[in-house]
């Protein structure tokens, strides 16, 4: 018992219970065995034949033995119950003792001079329960009628953006144009500047221009250019007693006189409203009304307003697209006949419109060219569109307003989008130009018109100027001054320089579309006789090869529509292969033209060899690749109908009605041995309709 206190007020370890219970047993049996030893001897003492009779001291020693053994095991039991009770003791008094130095440290008492109010633990930060209740959530995309790939639950959470957002209200950060530090040059340098150019590239290619046609030729190719219309006998006459012409004297004329400054407006805005309200994007065009909108367009360039103005203007649009309602803005024409439910089509159609790129496969997968807008720069201009929302119907008119844009996730301070990459993940966009610009990501009209900022960054980007230029500059010749990206090729170099030197100039006279006129009006390929000196191949653009301009591209005949043109090409087809050929040719009769090979020996010595000769005339409005494409299209397993019907998606984004298609299959059993040239004739057809035409 006073071990057992001992090992518990002395904090000893406590003693082995196994050896003392070992050690009392041993203690008993060596007592024992002594006992019997004794009692064994007095035995062998005694005389023989005795009786084995054992004393009565000896009895009685043995009955005095018993209660002291009881008593022996009775104190075992007792000090081993006291060992265990004593182990249990220490240890219930251990645990106490861990619990309350836990305390302690769990909730040190702070000195007076370090007590303080807040917590010790910080909050953690704010975006971090953000994302994490985004990357729960599940975002719910309004159906539309055209729509990328269903995204499902997030696969991962919604990502931090690269650059910290804006404050509420705050303006993006804009970089600077490429024209910032841009003289205004005088408009006579630039032209001078442009026809030396074009003199150098002539030279260095090798090939002699055409010669310069006389003053009254060349007036009356630039009333077509500006007015729309060739010079009136009275015009004519007047003209002829100023000969030889001041040009410059005849273009200001026609820009700024009084007496032409009403057709020089009426006329491109007629070109510019066919352009931006083209039949090709247009998905709601009965909704819309173009001959408004046109005369909108004329009213602003009557005022002089740069066309870098009048595209905010568009992207910005506010109001009833209908006339007669009392918030009628005819400037609504253009959103309105783009738009889809989620904004996809608005994206495709003002890229393309204002920036010159196809991106329709950008909304998938990033493009193979890196110059080109990847998938996430596709939805990342998307996301500017959420805030538009169309309401109203046919009868009653279509209006277009702004409204608040809460996002995917329902959380309007962070109102983002979410497309689905090549790797089946969610990726959220918000709205965002390039990698280092600070965007607000509020989705909340009065905290950051998303619709403005892109009409800004729109405009500011060289891709505007350039656009513009190239779409005027087509309208003069034909043919665009650069087609696809810089490549190696002496001649698409030289023109993608023409070209961006004449954007910057463009852009630094603020976008106005009459100094643009006036420069391509005395430039030099404008001078030029349509029939070129040089061999036939070293300027065909028709043939896919960059346009060098060394003669002047004369307009060929047009059809005002696809059914119109389809009429006269299947009455081509039912007097000969020859009315065929001169309908391409442009002429009432067979004999070729001087833009087409003088026979079929020169046509298979050309880049389109193994096809049919007609391929080359000047109205194949297209490239090799375009060849290709058709020839692959004949060759391939599709049906006829199926053939027909991807001819005229590519050419007019519409199938074919039934009478269309019972007319070129009509001509393919008139042509069993030469089906290619049918699909060529159809292409030439529906490129060469007026309502299918940029020009």
């Amino acid at each position: 018992m006073r071990v057992s206190l001992e090992e518990l007020l002395g904090n000893h370890q406590p003693p082995d219970l196994s050896d003392r219970i070992l050690e009392t047993l041993n203690e008993t049996r060596e007592e024992n065995d002594s006992r019997t030893a004794v009692m064994v001897e007095t035995a062998m003492k005694e005389p023989a034949g005795s009786s084995p009779v054992v004393a009565p001291r000896s009895l009685e020693t043995s009955m005095l033995n018993r209660p002291r053994d009881v008593r022996r095991w009775t104190g075992i039991i007792a000090s081993l119950s006291l060992v265990i009770f004593a182990v249990l003791s220490v240890v219930v008094l251990m645990a106490i003792r861990e619990s309350f130095k836990s305390d302690q440290l769990a909730t040190p008492t702070p000195k007076p001079s370090e007590q303080r109010s807040e917590p010790l633990i910080s909050q953690p930060p704010q975006h971090t329960t953000e994302d994490s209740r985004l990357a729960e959530s599940k975002p719910t995309i309004p159906d539309g009628p055209d729509t990328a790939t269903s995204p499902a639950t997030p696969n991962t959470p919604l990502p931090t953006p690269q650059v910290e957002s804006l404050p509420s209200g705050s303006e993006p950060l804009l970089a600077e144009t490429p024209w910032q530090d841009r003289d205004t040059l005088p408009t006579e340098f630039v032209v001078t500047r442009l026809n030396q150019e074009f003199k150098d590239r002539w030279k260095n290619s090798g090939i002699k221009p055409a010669e310069e046609v006389g003053d009254l030729a060349w007036a009356d190719r630039v009333f077509q250019f500006i007015l729309g219309r060739s010079m009136e006998d009275s015009e004519q006459t007047r003209l002829e007693s100023r000969v030889p012409l001041s040009r410059p004297r005849v273009v200001n004329e026609l820009l700024y006189g009084d007496d032409y400054r009403d057709e020089f407006t009426r006329h491109w805005a007629t070109l510019l409203g066919n352009y931006l309200l083209s039949k090709k994007l247009a998905r709601n065009e009965p909704l819309i009304s173009p001959d408004a909108f046109i005369g909108h367009l004329q009213e602003q360039l009557s005022l002089d307003r740069g066309l870098d103005k009048i595209a905010m203007s568009l992207v910005t649009a506010t109001g009833n697209v209908t006339p007669g309602q009392p918030d009628f803005n005819p400037a609504t024409s253009f959103l309105v006949s783009i738009n889809d439910a989620r904004g996809v089509s608005a994206t495709e159609s003002t890229v393309q419109l204002l920036w010159g790129e196809k991106v329709r496969c950008a909304r998938c997968h990033d493009p193979e060219s890196s110059s080109q807008i990847s998938q996430d720069g596709f939805w990342r201009i998307n996301a500017h569109f959420r805030q538009l929302m169309m309401r109203g119907n046919q009868e009653s008119g279509v209006e277009l307003r702004n409204a608040d844009f809460s996002g995917e996730l329902q959380d309007p301070s962070r109102a983002a989008i979410f497309y689905e990459n090549g790797g089946k993940s969610l990726i959220a966009a918000f709205p965002q130009f390039s990698e280092g610009e600070a965007w607000p990501q509020s989705g909340r009209v009065d905290e950051f018109d998303r619709r403005s900022a892109l009409a800004r960054a729109l405009v500011r980007d060289k891709r505007f100027p350039e656009t513009m230029v190239n779409w005027v500059w087509t309208e003069a010749f034909g043919f665009p001054l650069m087609s696809g990206p810089a490549t190696n090729d002496p001649t698409n170099k030289a023109n993608h320089h023409t070209l961006n030197e004449l954007a910057l100039d463009f852009a630094a006279h603020d976008f106005q579309l009459a100094s643009l006129l006036y420069w391509i009006a005395l430039s030099g390929p404008m001078s030029l006789d349509t029939s070129p000196d040089n061999d036939l191949v070293a300027d065909a653009p028709w043939l896919g090869t960059p346009a060098l301009f060394s003669f002047f591209y004369e307009y060929e005949p047009r059809f005002v529509s696809v059914q119109q043109g389809l009429a006269s090409m299947d009455k081509a087809f039912q007097q000969g292969p020859q009315a065929v050929l001169a309908l391409r040719d442009g002429f009432q009769s067979s004999a070729p033209s001087n833009r087409s090979p003088q026979g079929t020996a020169q046509a298979d010595a050309s880049p389109q060899a193994g096809l049919n000769w007609r391929l080359v005339q000047n109205n194949w409005l297209t490239t090799n690749e375009m060849a290709e494409v058709l020839h692959r299209i004949v060759v391939s397993p599709l049906t006829v109908d199926e053939k027909i019907q991807h001819v005229f998606l590519m050419a007019t984004h519409r199938a074919p009605t039934r009478g269309q298609a019972r007319l070129v299959k009509k001509w393919l059993e008139q042509e069993v041995n030469n089906p290619i040239s049918v699909y060529q004739d159809l292409w030439w057809t529906l490129s060469n309709s007026e309502q299918n035409s940029n020009r």
